[in-house]
């Protein structure tokens, strides 16, 4: 509070000699134009500020509280920090979308590849189904139709006809001229035609059924020079009287038969026995080709749409987001600095950025208002 002291009145220094007088004319002024410090307290809460958290601005003569905000050293009109655009929001935006999408496409790549690896397995299963079928539809043909025909001329000459696994196997050897990779192999241990010999892999399919009689039917995918194979394997059992004519022992057999084959191979045979092993061969490149190649068709397109859609969420938030904040961020600036002239921004609309641009509006019209009553 500022203080009137009447002509030649002295104050005493404490050490007795008298100090030069002083005149004071005083106005009537306001109460923060009369005082000679204003404290600014940065950060500390109240009732607690300290001499380190508080700092002393001194108002000269004919400052106005506008002038007295703005720093000493300016800056340019609207400037933002320069340290926003460094980590802003768009890189930030771009970079979460990206990792997500990064994610995503990871996953559907495995997922999707694992379908359309399964269907291709399938539909090679399903076509060698339809060839086991085709065998086993033969093999009954020529037991039915065929052999009663030609048996009574068993006794001159042996005619392989008769046999329903020759037919079977002789149609599938015609298939092949055409389709090389597929096959069909009546495959055993003990055969009585050498061709039909089952390799290691095959004796253990036998093995297999043999061991476990309810096994009816095994799927093998092997990897052989030419690509992957499905191999399909039903197991053969001695279920007619009939085969045993043939395959008991030598001396029920054919005489025609022991004369073209011999009398040491596909003998011992009984009923319900497991004597050989139907294998059916289908490859597996073509359909893992085109397996993958839609697989790489879906990542494009799906990647395609990503970019699009990324682009797109740009746009919008550029118009609908970072330019408005940008722009209520330099008119911020321009306040805090004191700037007079500073132009009225405030959007249209119901959304979250309009309900910021009309409450940074209220908070400058209130603003301006306290600092006007503190200039009067």
């Amino acid at each position: 509070m500022a203080t009137r002291q009447r002509p030649g009145d002295e104050r005493d220094d404490g050490a007795g000699a008298p100090a030069p007088s002083s005149r004071f004319v005083t106005a009537d002024v306001s109460l923060v134009d009369a005082r000679e410090e204003v404290s600014t307290t940065v950060g500390a809460p109240a009732g607690a500020q300290s001499d380190a958290d508080t700092a002393v601005v001194r108002r000269q003569p004919g400052e106005t509280s506008a002038a007295r905000a703005a720093p000493a050293a300016g800056g340019a009109p609207g400037s933002v920090d320069a340290g926003v655009g460094r980590f802003g929001l768009r890189l930030k935006f771009n970079a979460a979308l990206i990792f997500t999408f990064a994610a995503g496409l990871g996953l559907a790549t495995w997922l999707s590849d694992r379908m359309l690896r399964d269907n291709a397995r399938q539909e090679v299963l399903q076509e060698a189904r339809i060839m086991m079928e085709s065998a086993l539809s033969a093999r009954a043909y020529t037991a039915e139709h065929v052999k009663p025909l030609l048996e009574g001329q068993l006794n001159e000459r042996f005619l392989p006809e008769t046999v329903s696994a020759y037919a079977a196997t002789k149609i599938f050897l015609s298939l092949r001229s055409r389709f090389p990779d597929y096959t069909y192999k009546e495959a055993s241990m003990d055969p009585r035609n050498p061709a039909n010999r089952a390799s290691d892999w095959e004796a253990d399919l036998i093995g297999e059924f043999r061991n476990h009689r309810d096994r009816r039917e095994l799927v093998v995918v092997r990897n052989t020079p030419t690509g992957q194979m499905l191999h399909l394997a039903r197991p053969l059992v001695v279920s007619d009287k009939g085969c045993l004519s043939c395959h008991s022992t030598a001396e029920r057999a054919p005489a025609t038969m022991i004369e073209k084959y011999g009398a040491t191979s596909a003998f011992g045979w009984q009923l319900d026995d497991v004597v050989a092993a139907q294998v059916v061969t289908v490859p597996m490149s073509v359909p893992l080709a085109r397996a993958h190649d839609a697989l790489t068709t879906f990542m494009v397109l799906l990647a395609g749409v990503f970019l699009l859609v990324l682009a797109l969420l740009n746009v919008l938030l550029h118009f609908f987001v970072i330019k408005p904040v940008v722009r209520m961020a330099a008119l911020a600036t321009d306040v805090s600095m004191g700037r007079d002239g500073v132009a009225d921004y405030v959007l249209r609309g119901h959304d979250e950025i309009a309900s910021l641009s009309r409450s940074f509006h209220r908070m400058r019209v209130s603003l301006e208002k306290a600092m006007a009553m503190l200039d009067e």
